[in-house]
């Protein structure tokens, strides 16, 4: 019964442990009760006391229904934001350590201490984020509007709250100076895709991609959805009318629209060459009907490039790759415009990306908006 006893003294708040369950093979297990629904279950004593068990699992539930009246304030007749945040703390399927950062952050706020959840407004709460916002960063005060809204939207789950007061409070933004993209030098890219030398179709596909993008520009996205329809041999040109949503893995409208991209000549005979030795017809990369997944892309990159001992980046990074040479070369201002809307650029945002490039950025930026 001691045992017990100095058991239930550190577990969650929504447990009760019973007693010990003489049948436990490999570890020693628990039957509790959970003190939100009432239902008996069984645990071991490692997640019973490292708190990671916080209820029967009734708390997975999106709607759960729980008797709150206990946290009723007795003079006001309603929920305080303090005893909102033990609610939120005690309630929620979160890790014992972001829950214990989460409370912090939460009562740091004194101002809000007796405030009855439902008084507090919009108004209110961009107060308080001006306040934080006087004395930290922005990245700081970001932090903590995420807190306040996963908190907030935890009482409107629970139906304490009838909407959320940071619903029309966006975020600050980070003034932080743009980092030039990541890419290959030119030099490197041919020695990647050298490297893809066997006679398969894994290699031969691996070649091909990062060949259209080393030498076209085009995303990696648009690549993975390219469709032998979509190439025109006589103009040797690429029409871009639909991209891979690589989250989702379907099929969805290109962000530039239906543009058209020159490719090389030699380019264009090895996707020929491609077509006929493995009989394609619909997309140009697929493998058992299927288009062949990012992952495949990022770990064969990431292997080749540790072999060559190359600098470690992305998929993307070979558009990086092919617009920073084509700026280091010398052309005009019209061939500039081209190059922006060969990639899908404006001419602003392509130098805001790839500045580090031109020495006399500014010129040509200010020139080229002119225009």
């Amino acid at each position: 019964m001691n045992d017990i006893n100095k058991i239930n003294e550190n577990v969650s708040k929504n447990i009760k442990v019973l007693k010990k369950v003489e049948h436990g093979v490999y570890m020693n297990m628990w039957e509790c009760q959970c003190n939100l629904c009432g239902k008996i279950f069984y645990a071991t004593t490692q997640s019973i006391k490292s708190k990671n068990q916080k209820s029967c699992g009734c708390l997975k539930n999106r709607f759960p229904t729980f008797d709150f009246d206990y946290l009723l304030d007795n003079e006001s007749n309603a929920i305080t934001y303090r005893s909102a945040v033990e609610l939120y703390t005690n309630n929620n399927n979160l890790s014992a350590n972001t829950i214990r950062k989460e409370k912090e952050s939460l009562l740091r706020i004194t101002a809000l201490y007796d405030i009855p959840v439902d008084m507090i407004t919009s108004k209110i709460m961009l107060t308080i984020i001006n306040e934080i916002a006087k004395n930290h960063t922005n990245i700081y005060v970001n932090i903590y509007h995420t807190v306040f809204k996963k908190f907030f939207n935890f009482l409107v789950i629970y139906e304490i709250l009838c909407k959320n007061p940071l619903e029309h409070i966006p975020r600050l933004r980070n003034n932080l100076p743009i980092k030039p993209r990541e890419s290959l030098c030119f030099e490197d890219a041919k020695k990647l895709l050298d490297s893809f030398n066997r006679k398969n179709f894994t290699d031969d596909a691996l070649k091909l991609f990062y060949s259209i993008i080393f030498y076209t520009g085009m995303r990696a996205p648009c690549v993975m959805s390219l469709m032998v329809d979509d190439i025109d041999f006589d103009k040797c040109m690429i029409n871009i009318n639909h991209s891979y949503d690589i989250n989702n893995k379907i099929i969805v409208q290109a962000k530039t629209g239906n543009l058209d991209i020159i490719i090389p000549d030699w380019l264009s005979i090895e996707l020929m060459l491609y077509i006929d030795k493995y009989n394609r017809q619909g997309y140009l990369f697929e493998r058992d009907g299927k288009i062949i997944s990012y992952d495949f892309y990022r770990y064969h990159l990431k292997k080749h490039l540790k072999k060559l001992k190359l600098k470690n980046v992305s998929v993307r990074s070979g558009r990086n790759t092919f617009i920073n040479e084509m700026l280091t070369k010398d052309l005009s201002l019209t061939q500039i415009r081209a190059l922006a809307k060969h990639c899908g650029h404006s001419q602003s945002t392509m130098f805001t990306h790839y500045s580090n490039i031109i020495e006399n950025e500014s010129i040509l930026k200010d020139e080229i908006n002119s225009l």
